[in-house]
């Protein structure tokens, strides 16, 4: 591709009601869309002051005539779809962040925006995430050609990672795994174990509010409810403007290493669980929980420490998670103050760096193997 082309901004191709046609387009100067390939939308021209997007037998299939500024230097475009006498329907194009040109050329690529990239889980893609170590199954891979996954906005996926449910991909460290669906900003350190039926807290309703309802603000044409876009639409004309309560979203808990999560357990988001933490089934852990603590109860409280405060400083200095799995077969795991003793003599250059897979990686590698 050319330096110009290189320059040309990105677009994201909608539906009226948000659902992506192409995560990412460049309307390149010879009319060509880099990005979409599609009888309906082969070229694109720009005709009285409109921009058409023409079929490959010349035929004007979408004509943008409705422009916005939606943030500054961002443009949204708004047009009817023309052919076959499909009155009402209509496509957008909205100026995308430089990063979305990632997807570009992939085909499995379906969104690049602030959850992170969901992609099609094609055979490539399985290949690709075999190759890094990461697996999805126990026996059996589980991910077939019908199913999305959607990789975190800041996730890195270590080596050895397992997701035996779910298709959102967090952050998660080597040789753990989960028994439940993630969300996608959750972070696990390595060696961790989670049980079935964990989960997190979702959104803060706006209490101070004169209600608490979500109606107020849970209405983006994507993925807000679409009973209360109905209703506002029926009621408000359309005209409602949401307002976004203060700290709706707190940042995911983070989980440090050789974590142990019981069934059923709820984490508050914005705490963090110390490494070596267990948590007992049914807990409800809303605040910070210590390295080597164990909590149980609703809410959780810590009920005892799994070692003495000088065995779990050791284990901490020594910082044992850093070395690949043969560290518990060339150190005695069964013995604690043994095995920290022992971890202490290995060579510090023996430390473990994989590199971690990032949703940006993954449509790079793609891309390249295109």
């Amino acid at each position: 591709m050319s330096a110009a082309a290189d320059d040309t901004p990105i677009w994201r191709f909608l539906r009226a009601d948000g659902s992506v046609i192409a995560p990412a387009i460049r309307l390149l100067p010879d009319g060509r869309i880099d990005g979409h390939a599609h009888p309906n939308e082969a070229s694109w021209a720009l005709h009285d002051d409109c921009l058409h997007f023409v079929t490959h037998d010349g035929h004007s299939s979408t004509v943008f005539d409705q422009a916005e500024r939606t943030e500054p230097g961002r443009v949204r475009l708004r047009g009817q779809f023309r052919l076959g006498g499909e009155a009402g329907v209509w496509h957008v194009l909205e100026q995308a962040d430089a990063r979305t040109k990632l997807a570009l050329g992939v085909a499995e690529a379906l969104e690049v925006d602030a959850r992170g990239v969901r992609l099609r889980a094609s055979a490539r893609v399985r290949a690709l995430l075999a190759e890094h170590k990461i697996f999805f199954g126990r026996a059996d891979e589980r991910l077939t050609d019908d199913d999305e996954i959607l990789i975190g906005r800041d996730a890195a996926i270590e080596p050895y990672a397992a997701f035996p449910v779910g298709l959102e991909l967090c952050t998660m460290g080597a040789f753990s795994y989960a028994e439940s669906a993630l969300p996608a900003d959750l972070a696990v350190g390595r060696y961790c174990s989670i049980a079935l039926g964990f989960d997190v807290f979702r959104d803060r309703h706006p209490i101070e509010w004169a209600t608490s309802s979500s109606i107020s603000y849970d209405i983006d044409a994507r993925d807000g409810y679409r009973a209360f876009i109905a209703a506002h639409r029926e009621f408000n004309g359309g005209r409602f403007v949401p307002a976004e309560p203060a700290g709706r979203l707190a940042p995911a808990p983070q989980i440090g290493h050789d974590v142990w999560i019981g069934q059923h357990v709820q984490l508050a988001r914005g705490i963090r669980i110390g490494t070596g933490a267990v948590i007992a089934a049914g807990a409800v852990v809303t605040h910070d929980v210590p390295p080597y603590a164990i909590v149980a109860g609703v809410p959780a409280r810590v009920i005892r420490m799994r070692f003495d405060a000088a065995l779990v400083e050791a284990l901490l200095a020594s910082r044992w998670w850093e070395f690949d799995v043969s560290v518990l077969r060339r150190c005695d795991y069964q013995h604690p103050a043994r095995f920290v003793d022992q971890v202490l003599e290995l060579p510090d250059a023996e430390r473990w760096h994989p590199a971690a897979l990032s949703g940006e990686r993954l449509l790079q590698e793609l891309r390249a193997r295109a």
